[in-house]
């Protein structure tokens, strides 16, 4: 008995250029909430840029519905209230913060994202997502071979 004449006509091939990943807010806000965490694996000022935790808890925060004061975002990046304050005025001038009056407690002055500072932080977010998938054990495999 012989075996099945096999088509020597090619199958139906993968496009050139197959489409990106859908990236979801979701998954940026994962990959910022891992960032922040790791980063606190680390003794007190050896990864050493406040801005940066303010802008990573600043995109959690936006994500998740909550606001943070100057005070409390301070706190949380381990800053003192003069280097926070100082942090804030940078990204601010840069225009990727901004300050308001709590609704609540006119005492407090609440920090948010702009959408510059949003935007910003998708691409940021989106290219370290970028990195990480490259650099994970199926994407290497898939290319090695």
């Amino acid at each position: 008995m012989t075996a099945p004449a096999r088509s020597l006509a090619p199958g139906p091939s993968a496009p050139a250029n197959p489409a990106p990943p859908v990236v979801t807010d979701a998954m940026l806000v994962g990959v910022a909430r891992r960032v922040s965490e790791t980063r606190q694996l680390f003794p007190p000022g050896v990864l050493r840029d406040a801005a940066w935790d303010m802008l990573l808890r600043l995109f959690i925060a936006n994500h998740d519905g909550e606001t943070l004061c100057v005070k409390d975002l301070t706190l949380l990046c381990n800053e003192s209230p003069a280097g926070g304050v100082r942090r804030i005025d940078r990204l601010q001038d840069a225009q990727l913060v901004v300050r308001r009056t709590d609704r609540q407690d006119h005492r407090r002055i609440v920090v948010g994202l702009t959408e510059a500072g949003r935007s910003a932080m998708r691409e940021m977010l989106k290219a370290m997502l970028v990195v990480i998938d490259e650099r994970s054990p199926t994407s290497r495999g898939a290319r090695m071979r």
